[in-house]
C-alpha cells in the first residue's frame, strides 16, 4: 500500500457525501423508471422499437443549494452548511442513478385466438449510487472535529455503494384474454450483466474521540471495503459478469381496473480476481507530529505517520473475486378508472432492495385527453427523500410515434434550499402494424 492509495481512502471518507453530484451530468432515475424489460403496452402492436433514458438525484438531507455550490467550486458558507445540519436525521440517505436503454419487441400469433405471445430484447447502460450517513459523519466532514472536543462521535452505519454496468436482456410475455373480458399479462426475462465499476464501503462500527485539549485523537472502526480494478474502468471494461431476472404480472378486469406486480434486476455480479477486498476491525491512536525545528522540517516524519496509518487501516487487503447483489426494484400498484374512463387513479409502492432506500409510496392520477394522449401528476413519500411531486405527458405525437416525458422530482426544481431532488425521464416508442 503506497501513499497515493492511502490518500484515496482518506478522500473517499471525506467526500462521499457529495459524490452523487456527478450524476447531474448524466441521465438516470432512482427507481429505474424506464429500465424495466416489460411494459403494459406490449402486444398492442405487431412490432415496436423503444428508446428510454432517465436520471435522478435525491436526498432527505443534502440540498440542491449545497450540491450545486460544491459542483461549481463555490465557497460553501456556514448558512449553506447549517441549512443542511438543521435537516439532518439520525440516518440520512443519498441516491442517484442513470439509465439508457433500447428495446425491440414483437409478438407471434397463437393457435388460440384468446392468447398472444410476445418477445422483447434490449441493451442497457446503468449506474447507481446508494449511500447512507448519520448526523455525526456530516457534521464532522463539514466542520471538522474541533466541535467534538471531549466527545465521542458515533459513525456506525455509514456506507456507500456505486455500480456501473451494462446488460443484454431478453424475455417473453404472454397475454390471455378471458371470455368475461378480463386480461392477464405475464412475462419473464433474463439478463447478462457486464460489470464495469464497483465500489462499496460500510462501517458496521466506528467511533472517533478527540481529547478535550486536542492532545490526541482515538479512532476505532469495524468496516469492509471493495473496489474493482482501477486500471480498467473505461466504457468497454468488463470487471465482472453476472445474471439477473425480470418478472412481470398484470391483471386487468372487465372494467379496466388493474393490479400489477413487477420485479426488476433480481440478480448479481461476480467481480473478478483483481477486485480489492478489505475487512478490518482496528483502532488508531494519533498524538500528532513532533516537529523539533519548524524551519528545518523533516518530511520523513510525515511519511512515517502516513505509513503507520496506512498499515493500520489497510492491512490484510487482498485481491480476489467478490459477489454483490444488484439493487433490485419491487413494484406493486393498483389502478382504477373513473369518469367514464377519462381518469385513472393509481396507488402503489416501489421498494429498492439491497439498498439504503426506504419504500416509496405514491399516488398518480392520470387524465386521458383522448385514448392515446394523457397527462398525469404524482405525489409520493419515501425512497431516498421525503415528499416528492411529479408531472408527466404521454401521447401519440406523430404517426404511431409515442412520447413519454416527465419528472418525479419536481419539488427540487422549485426549492433549492429545502431538498436535493432532481430527475427527468423520457421515452420514444415507434410502433409498426
Amino acid at each position: 500500500m503506497n501513499k497515493s492509495e492511502f490518500l484515496f481512502y482518506h478522500k473517499m471518507l471525506k467526500k462521499y457525501i457529495f459524490i452523487l453530484i456527478i450524476f447531474f451530468v448524466f441521465p438516470g432515475f432512482l427507481s429505474a423508471q424506464n429500465n424495466n424489460l416489460f411494459s403494459e403496452h406490449m402486444l398492442e402492436t405487431k412490432t415496436a422499437f423503444t428508446i428510454n433514458a432517465d436520471y435522478s438525484a435525491v436526498s432527505n438531507a443534502i440540498t440542491n443549494q449545497l450540491a450545486l455550490a460544491y459542483w461549481n467550486g463555490k465557497f460553501i458558507n456556514d448558512d449553506i452548511k447549517n441549512n443542511v445540519i438543521n435537516r439532518l436525521h439520525d440516518h440520512n440517505l443519498l441516491g442517484a442513478s442513470y439509465n439508457a436503454n433500447l428495446r425491440f419487441e414483437f409478438y407471434q400469433d397463437s393457435i388460440k385466438k384468446n392468447t398472444k405471445t410476445g418477445f422483447v430484447f434490449g441493451i442497457d447502460k446503468s449506474a447507481v449510487l446508494d449511500a447512507g450517513f448519520n448526523r455525526g459523519m456530516f457534521k464532522l466532514l463539514a466542520n471538522g472535529n474541533k466541535q467534538y472536543e471531549g466527545k465521542l462521535v458515533n459513525l456506525k452505519g455509514n456506507g456507500l455503494d456505486y455500480y456501473s454496468y451494462q446488460q443484454i436482456k431478453g424475455g417473453v410475455i404472454r397475454k390471455t384474454m378471458d371470455p368475461d373480458g378480463s386480461i392477464t399479462l405475464m412475462g419473464a426475462g433474463l439478463a447478462l450483466n457486464l460489470g464495469q465499476n464497483y465500489t462499496d464501503v460500510y462501517f458496521s462500527k466506528a467511533y472517533l474521540y478527540t481529547q478535550q485539549d486536542a492532545e490526541y485523537i482515538d479512532f476505532s472502526a469495524d468496516y469492509n471495503f471493495h473496489r474493482t480494478d482501477t486500471a480498467h474502468k473505461n466504457f468497454n471494461s468488463v470487471n465482472g459478469i453476472g445474471a439477473s431476472l425480470d418478472i412481470f404480472y398484470k391483471f386487468i378486469d372487465q372494467k379496466g381496473s388493474s393490479f400489477q406486480v413487477e420485479f426488476t434486476n433480481l440478480g448479481f455480479i461476480r467481480w473478478n480476481k483483481n477486485t480489492e477486498n478489505l475487512e478490518r476491525d482496528t483502532s488508531y491512536h494519533f498524538t500528532g507530529i513532533n516537529v523539533q525545528d519548524i524551519f528545518n522540517f523533516d518530511s520523513t516524519v510525515f511519511q512515517k505517520t502516513v505509513d503507520t496509518a496506512t498499515n493500520t487501516f489497510t492491512a490484510n487487503k487482498k485481491k480476489k473475486g467478490y459477489t454483490s447483489n444488484l439493487p433490485s426494484l419491487v413494484r406493486i400498484n393498483y389502478s382504477r378508472l373513473f369518469l367514464q374512463k377519462k381518469l385513472m387513479l393509481t396507488a402503489g409502492i416501489d421498494f429498492l432492495i439491497y439498498s439504503f432506500s426506504k419504500p416509496l409510496f405514491y399516488l398518480r392520477p392520470r387524465y386521458f385527453i383522448r385514448p392515446d394522449i394523457s397527462v398525469s401528476a404524482m405525489v409520493g413519500y419515501g425512497g431516498y427523500g421525503h415528499f416528492s411531486y411529479g408531472l408527466e405527458f404521454a401521447g401519440n405525437i406523430c404517426k404511431n410515434l409515442f412520447l413519454n416525458i416527465g419528472t418525479n422530482n419536481l419539488n427540487g426544481y422549485l426549492s433549492t434550499k429545502s431538498c436535493l431532488s432532481q430527475g427527468l425521464f423520457v421515452s420514444l416508442r415507434k410502433t409498426f402494424k
